[in-house]
């Protein structure tokens, strides 16, 4: 309330100083009128202006959150990538003895190994 009163009392000062002077109550009423209508304007503003900067900032920290993430989550996936490798090496070479070979591909299974110096596809989710 006090935040709202010292704009109107700053407009209505202002006001007065402009205006010719009368004795006038309707005019008086009316000079306080505009004040308060241009002071509770006044104060409108710069609650936007506060909002506005608020926004700013919450969308700056949560742009380096989402950064910081992805981050993490980049590494995770590298790692991920280079198990799923590790695997896929470790069931090529055991899959290419001859014991093994039934053991791995049962009959009408198809076989997932790839041929030697293929990659795997990438970015397959993307």
């Amino acid at each position: 309330m006090r935040s709202a009163l010292l704009p109107i009392a700053a407009w209505l000062g202002v006001l007065q100083s402009l205006a010719p002077p009368t004795s006038a109550p309707d005019q008086a009423m009316r000079l306080v009128g505009i004040a308060s209508m241009l002071g509770s304007l006044t104060v409108l503003v710069y609650r936007l202006g506060t909002w506005r900067q608020q926004m700013e900032n919450t969308r700056h920290n949560v742009g380096e959150q989402v950064n910081v993430f992805r981050t993490e989550m980049t590494a995770c996936f590298d790692r991920i990538e280079r198990r799923l490798d590790r695997l896929e090496d470790c069931c090529q070479s055991s899959c290419h003895s001859e014991g093994a070979q039934r053991a791995c591909h049962p009959e009408g299974a198809q076989r997932v190994c790839h041929p030697e110096g293929a990659q795997r596809p990438k970015d397959r989710l993307l």
